[in-house]
Protein backbone atom coordinates (compact mmCIF):
# COMPACT_ATOMS: atom_id res chain seq x y z
CA UNK A 1 0.00 0.00 0.00
CA UNK A 2 3.01 2.65 0.80
CA UNK A 3 4.19 1.80 -2.69
CA UNK A 4 1.14 2.91 -4.53
CA UNK A 5 0.85 5.67 -2.25
CA UNK A 6 4.88 7.06 -2.74
CA UNK A 7 4.14 6.78 -6.71
CA UNK A 8 1.40 9.15 -6.51
CA UNK A 9 2.73 11.56 -4.41
CA UNK A 10 5.84 11.35 -7.02
CA UNK A 11 3.41 11.72 -9.73
CA UNK A 12 1.23 14.97 -7.90
CA UNK A 13 4.93 16.32 -8.14
CA UNK A 14 5.65 15.69 -11.18
CA UNK A 15 2.64 16.81 -12.68
CA UNK A 16 2.94 19.97 -10.33
CA UNK A 17 6.31 20.99 -11.60
CA UNK A 18 5.76 20.20 -14.77
CA UNK A 19 2.83 22.50 -15.54
CA UNK A 20 4.45 25.31 -13.55
CA UNK A 21 5.75 28.04 -16.33
CA UNK A 22 9.44 28.05 -17.62
CA UNK A 23 10.42 26.32 -14.83
CA UNK A 24 13.22 23.15 -15.12
CA UNK A 25 12.84 20.57 -13.04
CA UNK A 26 14.19 17.11 -12.88
CA UNK A 27 13.64 14.55 -10.08
CA UNK A 28 15.59 11.39 -9.57
CA UNK A 29 13.66 8.77 -9.44
CA UNK A 30 12.61 5.74 -11.29
CA UNK A 31 9.00 7.18 -11.92
CA UNK A 32 9.36 10.31 -14.04
CA UNK A 33 11.42 13.05 -14.84
CA UNK A 34 10.12 16.81 -15.79
CA UNK A 35 11.66 19.53 -17.77
CA UNK A 36 9.20 22.65 -18.43
CA UNK A 37 6.84 20.50 -20.74
CA UNK A 38 8.62 17.94 -21.21
CA UNK A 39 7.98 14.91 -18.90
CA UNK A 40 9.56 11.33 -18.98
CA UNK A 41 7.69 8.36 -17.57
CA UNK A 42 9.96 5.50 -16.48
CA UNK A 43 9.01 1.52 -15.40
CA UNK A 44 5.40 2.27 -14.86
CA UNK A 45 2.28 3.56 -17.14
CA UNK A 46 0.67 6.78 -15.54
CA UNK A 47 -3.08 7.21 -15.04
CA UNK A 48 -4.19 9.59 -17.65
CA UNK A 49 -5.45 11.66 -15.10
CA UNK A 50 -2.21 12.41 -13.80
CA UNK A 51 -0.61 13.77 -16.99
CA UNK A 52 -0.45 17.65 -17.50
CA UNK A 53 -2.31 18.65 -19.80
CA UNK A 54 -0.27 21.21 -21.00
CA UNK A 55 2.76 18.85 -21.47
CA UNK A 56 4.39 19.12 -25.24
CA UNK A 57 6.83 16.02 -25.24
CA UNK A 58 5.48 12.71 -23.45
CA UNK A 59 7.75 9.88 -23.07
CA UNK A 60 6.72 6.25 -21.54
CA UNK A 61 9.44 3.68 -21.67
CA UNK A 62 10.37 0.24 -19.98
CA UNK A 63 6.75 -0.64 -19.04
CA UNK A 64 5.00 -3.78 -20.09
CA UNK A 65 2.31 -2.14 -22.11
CA UNK A 66 1.05 -5.43 -24.16
CA UNK A 67 -2.24 -3.70 -25.34
CA UNK A 68 -2.78 0.09 -26.29
CA UNK A 69 -6.27 0.99 -25.60
CA UNK A 70 -8.50 4.07 -26.81
CA UNK A 71 -6.32 7.10 -26.68
CA UNK A 72 -8.64 8.83 -24.18
CA UNK A 73 -8.09 6.19 -22.09
CA UNK A 74 -4.62 5.82 -21.76
CA UNK A 75 -3.46 9.51 -22.20
CA UNK A 76 -6.50 11.73 -21.85
CA UNK A 77 -6.82 14.96 -24.06
CA UNK A 78 -3.67 16.59 -25.09
CA UNK A 79 -4.07 19.94 -26.83
CA UNK A 80 -0.58 20.55 -26.77
CA UNK A 81 1.01 17.34 -27.19
CA UNK A 82 3.66 17.50 -30.07
CA UNK A 83 6.04 14.63 -29.31
CA UNK A 84 4.70 11.48 -27.81
CA UNK A 85 7.91 8.92 -27.22
CA UNK A 86 6.34 4.85 -26.43
CA UNK A 87 9.89 3.40 -27.13
CA UNK A 88 10.30 -0.12 -25.29
CA UNK A 89 6.88 -0.67 -24.28
CA UNK A 90 5.99 -4.33 -25.37
CA UNK A 91 3.49 -2.86 -27.34
CA UNK A 92 2.00 -6.14 -28.87
CA UNK A 93 -0.88 -4.64 -30.67
CA UNK A 94 -3.71 -1.97 -30.89
CA UNK A 95 -6.71 -2.55 -29.65
CA UNK A 96 -8.45 -0.64 -32.17
CA UNK A 97 -8.55 2.38 -34.50
CA UNK A 98 -8.87 4.83 -31.54
CA UNK A 99 -5.86 3.71 -29.88
CA UNK A 100 -4.21 6.69 -31.04
CA UNK A 101 -7.41 9.17 -31.99
CA UNK A 102 -7.23 12.39 -33.17
CA UNK A 103 -9.74 13.90 -31.20
CA UNK A 104 -7.65 13.55 -28.49
CA UNK A 105 -4.38 14.22 -29.51
CA UNK A 106 -5.08 17.15 -32.21
CA UNK A 107 -1.47 18.58 -32.51
CA UNK A 108 0.30 15.39 -32.33
CA UNK A 109 3.66 15.85 -35.00
CA UNK A 110 5.89 13.02 -33.69
CA UNK A 111 5.20 9.43 -32.91
CA UNK A 112 7.63 7.41 -31.79
CA UNK A 113 6.98 3.93 -31.56
CA UNK A 114 10.34 1.85 -31.41
CA UNK A 115 11.31 -1.21 -29.87
CA UNK A 116 8.14 -2.72 -29.17
CA UNK A 117 6.48 -6.11 -30.15
CA UNK A 118 3.96 -5.36 -32.13
CA UNK A 119 2.49 -8.45 -34.02
CA UNK A 120 -0.67 -7.05 -35.87
CA UNK A 121 -2.84 -4.33 -37.08
CA UNK A 122 -6.15 -6.40 -37.83
CA UNK A 123 -8.09 -4.60 -35.36
CA UNK A 124 -7.06 -1.31 -35.98
CA UNK A 125 -5.60 -0.48 -39.52
CA UNK A 126 -6.95 3.15 -39.36
CA UNK A 127 -4.95 3.16 -36.08
CA UNK A 128 -2.84 6.19 -37.97
CA UNK A 129 -5.35 7.78 -39.74
CA UNK A 130 -6.84 10.81 -38.72
CA UNK A 131 -3.52 11.91 -37.35
CA UNK A 132 -3.64 15.51 -39.61
CA UNK A 133 -0.56 16.95 -37.99
CA UNK A 134 1.91 13.79 -38.09
CA UNK A 135 5.11 14.69 -39.20
CA UNK A 136 7.10 11.75 -38.25
CA UNK A 137 6.48 7.95 -37.91
CA UNK A 138 9.43 6.09 -36.09
CA UNK A 139 8.64 2.17 -35.76
CA UNK A 140 12.10 1.28 -35.98
CA UNK A 141 12.54 -2.44 -34.12
CA UNK A 142 8.93 -2.28 -33.82
CA UNK A 143 7.83 -5.57 -34.41
CA UNK A 144 7.82 -8.99 -33.05
CA UNK A 145 7.82 -10.99 -36.72
CA UNK A 146 8.63 -8.35 -39.40
CA UNK A 147 8.30 -10.48 -42.41
CA UNK A 148 4.40 -11.77 -41.42
CA UNK A 149 3.69 -8.22 -40.29
CA UNK A 150 4.77 -6.84 -43.59
CA UNK A 151 1.02 -7.27 -45.11
CA UNK A 152 -0.68 -5.67 -42.15
CA UNK A 153 1.78 -3.02 -42.32
CA UNK A 154 0.78 -2.26 -45.87
CA UNK A 155 -2.29 -2.48 -44.99
CA UNK A 156 -2.43 0.02 -42.10
CA UNK A 157 -0.66 2.47 -44.33
CA UNK A 158 -2.92 2.39 -47.26
CA UNK A 159 -5.69 3.35 -44.76
CA UNK A 160 -3.74 6.13 -43.72
CA UNK A 161 -4.03 9.64 -45.29
CA UNK A 162 -0.85 11.11 -43.52
CA UNK A 163 -1.47 14.46 -45.10
CA UNK A 164 1.49 16.10 -43.53
CA UNK A 165 4.32 13.07 -43.34
CA UNK A 166 7.52 13.60 -44.10
CA UNK A 167 9.50 11.33 -42.67
CA UNK A 168 9.07 7.49 -42.09
CA UNK A 169 11.51 5.23 -39.70
CA UNK A 170 11.59 1.27 -40.30
CA UNK A 171 14.73 0.80 -39.48
CA UNK A 172 16.01 -2.90 -37.61
CA UNK A 173 13.08 -4.77 -38.97
CA UNK A 174 13.92 -8.16 -40.42
CA UNK A 175 11.20 -7.31 -43.30
CA UNK A 176 13.18 -8.81 -45.97
CA UNK A 177 11.38 -8.21 -48.65
CA UNK A 178 9.03 -5.42 -48.90
CA UNK A 179 5.88 -4.95 -51.42
CA UNK A 180 5.54 -2.06 -53.84
CA UNK A 181 2.30 -1.07 -52.54
CA UNK A 182 4.04 -0.67 -48.85
CA UNK A 183 3.83 3.26 -49.59
CA UNK A 184 0.95 3.88 -51.29
CA UNK A 185 -0.48 6.41 -48.19
CA UNK A 186 -4.35 6.37 -48.64
CA UNK A 187 -4.88 4.28 -51.12
CA UNK A 188 -2.36 5.54 -53.67
CA UNK A 189 -2.85 9.48 -52.96
CA UNK A 190 0.02 12.23 -53.87
CA UNK A 191 2.20 12.35 -50.11
CA UNK A 192 4.35 14.83 -49.12
CA UNK A 193 6.93 12.37 -47.63
CA UNK A 194 10.49 13.39 -47.86
CA UNK A 195 12.92 10.82 -46.06
CA UNK A 196 12.36 7.16 -45.71
CA UNK A 197 14.57 4.94 -43.95
CA UNK A 198 14.75 1.00 -44.26
CA UNK A 199 18.63 0.43 -42.60
CA UNK A 200 19.06 -2.65 -41.73
CA UNK A 201 16.23 -4.95 -42.94
CA UNK A 202 17.44 -7.66 -44.39
CA UNK A 203 15.83 -6.53 -47.64
CA UNK A 204 17.59 -8.37 -50.49
CA UNK A 205 16.20 -6.69 -53.57
CA UNK A 206 13.60 -3.45 -54.02
CA UNK A 207 10.00 -4.30 -56.16
CA UNK A 208 9.51 -2.06 -59.31
CA UNK A 209 6.91 0.77 -58.06
CA UNK A 210 8.08 0.70 -54.91
CA UNK A 211 9.54 4.72 -55.02
CA UNK A 212 6.90 6.42 -57.24
CA UNK A 213 7.75 10.07 -57.93
CA UNK A 214 4.56 11.05 -59.15
CA UNK A 215 3.16 9.59 -55.67
CA UNK A 216 6.16 11.46 -53.28
CA UNK A 217 7.11 14.21 -55.59
CA UNK A 218 8.64 15.63 -52.35
CA UNK A 219 10.89 13.11 -51.96
CA UNK A 220 14.48 13.43 -51.31
CA UNK A 221 16.28 11.22 -48.91
CA UNK A 222 16.38 7.27 -49.01
CA UNK A 223 18.16 5.19 -46.45
CA UNK A 224 18.93 1.62 -47.35
CA UNK A 225 22.18 1.05 -45.85
CA UNK A 226 23.63 -2.18 -44.16
CA UNK A 227 20.67 -4.43 -45.57
CA UNK A 228 21.63 -7.89 -47.50
CA UNK A 229 21.49 -6.55 -51.39
CA UNK A 230 24.17 -8.15 -53.62
CA UNK A 231 22.77 -6.61 -57.38
CA UNK A 232 20.99 -3.81 -58.43
CA UNK A 233 19.76 -4.21 -62.43
CA UNK A 234 17.31 -2.29 -64.03
CA UNK A 235 15.25 -5.51 -64.31
CA UNK A 236 13.55 -4.65 -61.64
CA UNK A 237 13.20 -0.88 -62.95
CA UNK A 238 14.34 0.30 -59.56
CA UNK A 239 17.55 2.63 -60.99
CA UNK A 240 14.63 4.36 -63.66
CA UNK A 241 12.92 5.27 -60.74
CA UNK A 242 15.26 6.62 -58.96
CA UNK A 243 16.46 8.96 -62.01
CA UNK A 244 13.00 10.11 -62.28
CA UNK A 245 13.69 11.76 -58.81
CA UNK A 246 16.68 13.80 -60.58
CA UNK A 247 19.48 15.76 -58.08
CA UNK A 248 16.69 16.32 -55.60
CA UNK A 249 17.14 12.63 -53.90
CA UNK A 250 19.64 11.52 -52.14
CA UNK A 251 20.53 7.39 -51.18
CA UNK A 252 22.33 5.42 -49.11
CA UNK A 253 23.23 1.82 -50.00
CA UNK A 254 26.30 1.73 -47.94
CA UNK A 255 27.30 -1.51 -46.22
CA UNK A 256 25.33 -4.09 -48.66
CA UNK A 257 27.35 -6.92 -49.46
CA UNK A 258 27.72 -6.20 -53.45
CA UNK A 259 28.73 -9.09 -55.62
CA UNK A 260 30.80 -7.60 -58.70
CA UNK A 261 29.76 -9.94 -61.02
CA UNK A 262 28.83 -9.28 -64.75
CA UNK A 263 24.91 -8.40 -63.57
CA UNK A 264 26.40 -5.61 -61.95
CA UNK A 265 27.80 -3.69 -64.75
CA UNK A 266 24.96 -2.02 -65.05
CA UNK A 267 25.20 -0.66 -61.68
CA UNK A 268 28.52 0.34 -62.24
CA UNK A 269 27.39 2.48 -64.68
CA UNK A 270 24.37 4.15 -63.19
CA UNK A 271 26.30 5.44 -60.31
CA UNK A 272 28.70 7.30 -61.91
CA UNK A 273 25.98 8.74 -64.60
CA UNK A 274 22.88 9.34 -62.00
CA UNK A 275 22.12 12.85 -61.57
CA UNK A 276 21.18 11.41 -58.35
CA UNK A 277 23.23 12.30 -54.86
CA UNK A 278 24.74 8.75 -53.44
CA UNK A 279 26.16 8.95 -49.99
CA UNK A 280 29.63 7.79 -49.65
CA UNK A 281 29.40 6.64 -52.78
CA UNK A 282 33.39 5.49 -53.30
CA UNK A 283 32.65 3.36 -50.02
CA UNK A 284 30.62 1.14 -52.19
CA UNK A 285 32.77 -2.21 -52.42
CA UNK A 286 32.80 -5.60 -53.97
CA UNK A 287 32.12 -7.81 -51.07
CA UNK A 288 32.88 -10.87 -53.17
CA UNK A 289 33.44 -11.35 -57.04
CA UNK A 290 33.97 -13.72 -59.40
CA UNK A 291 37.64 -12.54 -59.81
CA UNK A 292 39.14 -12.69 -56.05
CA UNK A 293 40.81 -9.50 -57.23
CA UNK A 294 38.03 -7.29 -57.06
CA UNK A 295 37.21 -7.75 -53.42
CA UNK A 296 37.34 -5.19 -51.58
CA UNK A 297 37.43 -2.49 -54.68
CA UNK A 298 35.32 0.45 -54.84
CA UNK A 299 32.61 -0.54 -57.23
CA UNK A 300 32.53 3.25 -59.07
CA UNK A 301 36.20 2.95 -60.15
CA UNK A 302 35.88 -0.50 -62.20
CA UNK A 303 36.33 0.20 -65.37
CA UNK A 304 37.06 -3.08 -67.66
CA UNK A 305 37.46 -5.30 -64.52
CA UNK A 306 33.84 -7.00 -64.58
CA UNK A 307 34.90 -8.63 -68.22
CA UNK A 308 31.33 -8.79 -69.72
CA UNK A 309 32.66 -9.87 -72.54
CA UNK A 310 31.74 -13.40 -72.08
CA UNK A 311 28.07 -12.44 -71.70
CA UNK A 312 27.49 -11.39 -74.92
CA UNK A 313 25.73 -8.94 -74.14
CA UNK A 314 22.44 -10.87 -73.03
CA UNK A 315 21.09 -10.26 -69.98
CA UNK A 316 19.72 -13.71 -68.51
CA UNK A 317 17.57 -13.58 -65.32
CA UNK A 318 19.94 -15.48 -62.05
CA UNK A 319 23.33 -16.10 -61.80
CA UNK A 320 24.24 -18.13 -65.00
CA UNK A 321 26.79 -21.47 -64.49
CA UNK A 322 29.71 -21.66 -67.24
CA UNK A 323 28.21 -24.79 -68.40
CA UNK A 324 25.06 -23.30 -69.47
CA UNK A 325 27.20 -20.35 -71.17
CA UNK A 326 28.90 -22.84 -73.43
CA UNK A 327 26.15 -24.54 -74.51
CA UNK A 328 24.68 -21.66 -75.74
CA UNK A 329 27.81 -20.29 -77.71
CA UNK A 330 27.84 -23.88 -79.18
CA UNK A 331 24.51 -24.16 -80.66
CA UNK A 332 25.05 -20.46 -81.51
CA UNK A 333 28.04 -21.96 -83.55
CA UNK A 334 26.09 -24.91 -84.74
CA UNK A 335 23.33 -22.51 -86.92
CA UNK A 336 25.51 -20.12 -88.18
CA UNK A 337 27.32 -22.74 -89.91
CA UNK A 338 24.06 -24.37 -90.64
CA UNK A 339 23.10 -20.92 -92.44
CA UNK A 340 26.61 -21.00 -94.44
CA UNK A 341 26.44 -24.56 -95.74
CA UNK A 342 22.32 -23.33 -97.10
CA UNK A 343 23.77 -20.46 -98.75
CA UNK A 344 26.74 -22.20 -100.48
CA UNK A 345 24.68 -25.11 -101.49
CA UNK A 346 21.89 -22.61 -102.56
CA UNK A 347 21.98 -23.77 -106.43
CA UNK A 348 21.58 -27.94 -105.13
CA UNK A 349 18.83 -27.00 -103.33
CA UNK A 350 16.92 -25.28 -105.68
CA UNK A 351 17.39 -27.86 -108.13
CA UNK A 352 16.12 -30.30 -105.67
CA UNK A 353 13.59 -28.84 -104.98
CA UNK A 354 12.23 -28.18 -108.78
CA UNK A 355 12.55 -32.00 -109.25
CA UNK A 356 10.88 -33.15 -106.30
CA UNK A 357 7.88 -30.35 -106.66
CA UNK A 358 8.25 -31.46 -110.53
CA UNK A 359 7.94 -35.20 -109.65
CA UNK A 360 5.38 -34.49 -107.24
CA UNK A 361 3.03 -32.52 -109.99
CA UNK A 362 3.11 -35.74 -112.70
CA UNK A 363 2.20 -38.15 -110.29
CA UNK A 364 -0.52 -35.99 -109.19
CA UNK A 365 -1.43 -35.14 -112.72
CA UNK A 366 -0.96 -39.35 -113.81
CA UNK A 367 -3.23 -40.22 -111.23
CA UNK A 368 -5.95 -37.48 -112.00
CA UNK A 369 -6.06 -38.95 -115.63
CA UNK A 370 -5.93 -42.60 -114.76
CA UNK A 371 -8.91 -41.69 -112.87
CA UNK A 372 -10.40 -40.12 -115.94
CA UNK A 373 -9.93 -43.72 -118.18
CA UNK A 374 -11.60 -45.33 -115.40
CA UNK A 375 -14.35 -43.15 -115.87
CA UNK A 376 -14.51 -43.76 -119.49
CA UNK A 377 -13.86 -47.67 -119.41
CA UNK A 378 -16.88 -48.01 -116.61
CA UNK A 379 -19.22 -45.97 -118.60
CA UNK A 380 -18.17 -48.08 -122.09
CA UNK A 381 -19.22 -50.70 -120.18
CA UNK A 382 -22.37 -49.89 -119.71
CA UNK A 383 -25.42 -51.62 -122.28
CA UNK A 384 -27.21 -49.26 -124.17
CA UNK A 385 -30.78 -49.61 -123.65
CA UNK A 386 -32.91 -48.80 -126.65
CA UNK A 387 -36.51 -47.25 -125.71
CA UNK A 388 -39.33 -49.80 -126.50
CA UNK A 389 -41.86 -48.44 -129.23
CA UNK A 390 -45.59 -49.49 -128.44
CA UNK A 391 -47.69 -50.84 -131.68
CA UNK A 392 -49.00 -49.41 -133.74
CA UNK A 393 -53.25 -49.80 -133.76
CA UNK A 394 -55.15 -50.28 -137.03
Amino acid sequence: MWLISAWLVLSSVCLHIATADNENCELENVTCECEGKNITYYNTWPLADNIPSEVVSLTITGCNKTKLRESKTEFGYLKDLLVLNLTANNIQKFASPGSLHHRDLPSLQELILDTNNLTTFVDAYQVFNGLKELQVLSLRNAFQDSRHIISNLTKAFTHSSFESLQELRLDDNDFGVIGRDLFLFDGGKRSVVERISLRNCSLTYIQKGTFKTELMPELNYIDLSMNRIEEITDEQGFLSALDSFGNQLSINLTGNPFNCNCDLELFRTWLNDTKVHIVDKHSLICHKADNVNLTGMSIASLTDELDCTAHLSIYIPGQMSLPYTILIIIFSMIGVLFLIVMYMRRQEIHTWFFTTGTAIKEVFCSSRTGYSDIGRVQRSEVPTVEPEVPPTEV
